[in-house]
C-alpha cells in the first residue's frame, strides 16, 4: 500500500544502515498487523451495531436503526460509542419518556462492558493475535498517558511492541541453541 511504502521511505532515511533491512521488516509486519487490527474494529463495530439495534427494537425506541449504524461506526474508536449513545437518549427520551431513556442508559453501558472486556479482545485476539490482557492494559495506559489521542494509538503501538518483542525472543532462542552446540 502506499502508506506502507512511505513509511518504509521514511523508516530507510532515518535508520542506520545496519539496523535499515530489520526496521523495513518490522514495519511491514506491523503495518499488516495493523490493518488486520482495523478490520477487528469494524467486526466488532458491527457486533455492537446489531446488538444496539435488537436492544433498542425491542424498547421500542424509534429510529433503532440509524442509530445503530451510529452507534456501530463510532464503536470503531475507543470510547466513541458515549458520542453515539448522546442521540439515543434524546430519542428514546422524546419519544417514551425518561423510563425509556434510563432503559437505553443501561443498554449502551451494559453493550459497551461487553463490547471493551469481552467482544474486542476476543476479535482481536482472532484476527491479529494479541493477548486480551494485552490489549486490555494497552488501552488503559493509552489512555491514562495520552487521554483519547492514547487510547487510540495504544493498540497500534501495543502491536509493534509486540513484533519488537517477539524478534527478541526469537534472538535470544537462536542465541542459547547455538550456544548448546
Amino acid at each position: 500500500s502506499k502508506s506502507c511504502s512511505s513509511g518504509l521511505v521514511i523508516i530507510r532515511i532515518i535508520i542506520p544502515i545496519k539496523y535499515e533491512d530489520y526496521a523495513a521488516d518490522l514495519w511491514t509486519r506491523s503495518s499488516h498487523k495493523i490493518g488486520l487490527w482495523v478490520r477487528g474494529q469494524m467486526l466488532v463495530g458491527f457486533v455492537v451495531g446489531i446488538l444496539i439495534y435488537l436492544i433498542l427494537s425491542l424498547l421500542g425506541i424509534e429510529y433503532a436503526f440509524l442509530l445503530a449504524i451510529i452507534a456501530g461506526i463510532m464503536e470503531m474508536v475507543p470510547y466513541c460509542i458515549w458520542v453515539a449513545f448522546v442521540p439515543a437518549f434524546a430519542f428514546s427520551y422524546l419519544s417514551s419518556g425518561i423510563s425509556s431513556a434510563i432503559m437505553t442508559v443501561g443498554a449502551y453501558l451494559i453493550v459497551h462492558q461487553f463490547e471493551v472486556f469481552l467482544f474486542a479482545p476476543l476479535i482481536i485476539k482472532k484476527i491479529v493475535g494479541l493477548s486480551p490482557i494485552v490489549i486490555i492494559l494497552a488501552v488503559v495506559v493509552g489512555f491514562e498517558l495520552g487521554g483519547f489521542w492514547g487510547a487510540i494509538l495504544a493498540i497500534p503501538l501495543a502491536v509493534i511492541a509486540m513484533e519488537f518483542l517477539n524478534d527478541m525472543e526469537k534472538d535470544k532462542t537462536l542465541a542459547h541453541a547455538k550456544n548448546e552446540k
